[in-house]
């Protein structure tokens, strides 16, 4: 049993599962508060703080507008949150992939720019990848924070 079943939220299922959360759904705008949500949600049933929620509500919403807006210049493709235990205590790893055209330049692309560097900021790692086939990875990992 997970050390963490009895905080969890009212509705999480008792059921250990390889992820925390596992969501795919077809990258527009209107889908980015679902990822988000889907995140936060397995942040806390993985016994995250309020604090730590929040900033992977943030850059869960940063990596996926990223997608939207960067990743697909005709026609939107997929987009994926995975949220699963870090190799650390404590530690959660949060992935957000796209099946895009990758980390190209686009002088057509809307937005200032800043997203990756609010994600690593708020992230405590910071990993991004080509995928082999198509698209980009962000794996972020997040460790709680202490209270001083």
């Amino acid at each position: 049993m997970h050390p963490m079943q009895s905080e969890r939220p009212h509705g999480v299922p008792t059921h250990v599962p390889a992820s925390a959360a596992d969501v795919t759904v077809k990258a527009v705008a209107v889908n980015v508060p679902r990822l988000r949500r889907a995140a936060t949600r397995a942040a806390r049933w993985l016994g995250a703080d309020q604090p730590t929620v929040t900033r992977i509500a943030l850059a869960v919403s940063e990596a996926a507008s990223n997608s939207v807006l960067h990743a697909f210049p005709t026609t939107p493709g997929r987009m994926r949150v995975l949220v699963s235990e870090g190799a650390h205590d404590g530690d959660i790893e949060v992935r957000v992939s796209d099946d895009g055209i990758g980390l190209t330049p686009r002088p057509d692309s809307p937005g200032l720019g800043l997203g990756l560097g609010l994600i690593a900021e708020v992230a405590d790692d910071l990993t991004i990848s080509r995928l082999p086939r198509a698209g980009t990875e962000i794996v972020m990992r997040f460790a709680p924070r202490l209270v001083a």
